[in-house]
């Protein structure tokens, strides 16, 4: 029991209402103090007072002083600051670094969509045999598609009617152009056979994933290789001297606004560094997002009919635990 305290003319001890959970779930009793301390304005609180930076000691009048301290607007909101704590770290609300970046998230994601639909133009012009250049470039075949197609895409809409002319993608006389179709190609040709496969009715989603697993492997390897940086770079510097194109890169502010730049003393160290590093990293995110971390999961594409037949005892006690099948369902293969 807690110890006795002379307070006035009596002994006394802590309340037995500060171990009421039920109706004080606030409170926290702390032995080697012998006081009572309000939990949620020890964390979230900014008064220097008692409950909150001191213990209650004082037992002779303790339950009116806590009535008392849990009707203050601070205590209530540390109970509100602390639910929401919780709510965070349980993912069911979400941090306030996140709501910060929400905007920022959403602008990656409506500039991913623009460019997007600037690569499939690209990719349309080649496979129809439509010269990207025109009278002008301005007046060019590939301009011409992008407004057409942005009659009906919001997001290329709003990338090409509000992004600053430096970061809209489509001057295709520039060198930021060249260089970045160069990146896509030869990093994008490694992902072909995986997205053959998993366009195939009969495929594997188990074996698409140890695939991504390996091309991961693979484009970490590539990342890092000095020579086949190089081969990229010396496709994108020729095409753009034999028409002219001036290799360069953008000018870097002290302050960054649209976009977060790392510093190059070379064009050809800075695109490397801000762009081809950064696209391959991309790649093998979503590689790992989507089919990786995955692999447990897709196990289950072998309870469909026409693959039950492959399915083994021990793929089935991985599905199991990975949906958290019922313990008295079966320990053998349906």
């Amino acid at each position: 029991s807690a110890p006795l305290t002379l307070i006035g003319k009596k002994q006394r001890r802590v309340p037995n209402f500060a171990f009421d959970e039920d109706k004080y779930p606030t409170l926290s009793y702390s032995p080697s103090l012998d006081g009572v301390f309000c939990n949620v304005c020890v964390a979230f609180s900014k008064n220097q007072n008692v409950l909150s930076t001191k213990p209650l000691t004082d037992w002779s009048n303790a339950k009116k002083v806590v009535d008392t301290h849990l009707g203050t607007k601070e205590h209530m909101r540390a109970v509100e600051l602390s639910k929401n704590f919780l709510r965070v770290c349980k993912n069911d609300a979400p941090s306030i670094a996140e709501k910060i970046s929400s905007a920022y998230k959403e602008k990656i994601e409506r500039n991913r969509s623009a460019l997007i639909s600037i690569i499939k133009t690209i990719i349309l012009c080649g496979k129809q045999n439509i010269a990207l250049r025109g009278k002008t470039d301005d007046s060019s075949n590939f301009r011409e598609l992008l407004k057409f197609r942005a009659e009906t895409d919001e997001a290329l809409n709003y990338h090409l009617q509000n992004s600053p002319p430096n970061a809209k993608y489509i001057t295709i006389n520039s060198f930021d152009f060249v260089i970045c179709v160069f990146i896509c190609h030869n990093t994008l040709k490694y992902l072909s056979p995986i997205s053959d496969g998993l366009q195939n009715p009969e495929c594997d989603l188990v074996r698409a994933a140890d695939q991504a697993h390996a091309l991961v492997t693979f484009l970490s390897s590539k990342r890092e290789d000095v020579s086949f940086y190089d081969k990229v770079w010396h496709e994108a510097t020729s095409l753009a001297d034999a028409n002219e194109i001036t290799v360069d890169k953008p000018r870097t502010a002290a302050r960054q606004i649209h976009r977060t730049n790392v510093h190059a003393e070379t064009a050809k160290e800075y695109w490397r560094l801000n762009v081809f590093n950064e696209f391959v990293d991309h790649l093998k995110t979503q590689l790992q997002e989507r089919l990786c971390d995955s692999r447990p999961r897709l196990k289950a594409q072998y309870l469909l009919s026409h693959k039950i037949n492959l399915l083994t005892n021990d793929m089935w006690q991985d599905i199991k635990e990975c949906y958290n099948f019922p313990r008295d369902s079966s320990d053998v293969v349906p």
